[in-house]
């Protein structure tokens, strides 16, 4: 099990109504944060999903998927708002996604249509406060690759590519926690801190935290 997973678990044991999530109109606490990875995890293994992408801005919805995906042990892709539509087409294709969660309405269905993505969209996921929508991708272009993932991959971060189509990074849970611990340490964080997100969350810096 990943560490942060046995973390939440173990605080939903001993601080179960302890707010873990704050966002703008929505808190959830250590109790509700474990249920909702739980319901998470089912729901990507009904769908038989094996690489999911997010495209969705900072809310607790986003960091439930993220660590759903974990529990399901299933590789994510977040992709960055600032994204043009070629980049997101090269995420989307290189990674070779099949499933897309996003809180981001038609917007989300004008830019696959843009970039010429077969999807069937799947009914609204009720999460966290927000109506996601799931979209079920179909296969690549023509043109396009996908890279075989290494062993034990569960994020892929993509860099900015402002010289050339984005680079996929390839990270395993084992890594981003202990990089993780490393923070806690350097920074003294205790359990009265509280991290605020600034960055995109799709940003590795921001994921991390």
């Amino acid at each position: 099990m990943s560490l942060i997973l046995d973390a939440i678990a173990k605080h939903a044991l001993k601080q179960a109504g302890k707010v873990a999530i704050q966002g703008q109109t929505y808190a959830i606490t250590y109790a509700q944060l474990a249920e909702h990875i739980l319901s998470s995890q089912h729901y990507f293994l009904a769908q038989k999903a094996t690489r999911m992408a997010i495209l969705m801005d900072n809310t607790p919805a986003v960091l439930i998927v993220d660590l759903g995906c974990i529990k399901a042990e299933i590789p994510l892709i977040p992709v960055p708002l600032f994204f043009s539509p070629q980049q997101v087409q090269h995420a989307l294709q290189s990674s070779d996604v099949d499933f897309l969660v996003s809180n981001l309405g038609s917007n989300t269905e004008a830019l696959l249509k843009l970039i010429s993505m077969n999807y069937d969209l799947l009914p609204t996921w009720e999460m966290a406060g927000k109506a996601l929508q799931v979209y079920r991708l179909h296969g690549l272009s023509e043109e396009a690759q996908a890279v075989p993932f290494p062993k034990h991959v569960q994020k892929i971060t993509y860099t900015s590519g402002s010289t050339g189509n984005a680079k996929g990074v390839c990270l395993s849970q084992s890594v981003m926690d202990n990089v993780a611990i490393s923070l806690a340490q350097a920074t003294e964080a205790c359990a009265e801190d509280r991290h605020l997100c600034l960055l995109p969350y799709a940003t590795l810096l921001e994921n991390i935290a």
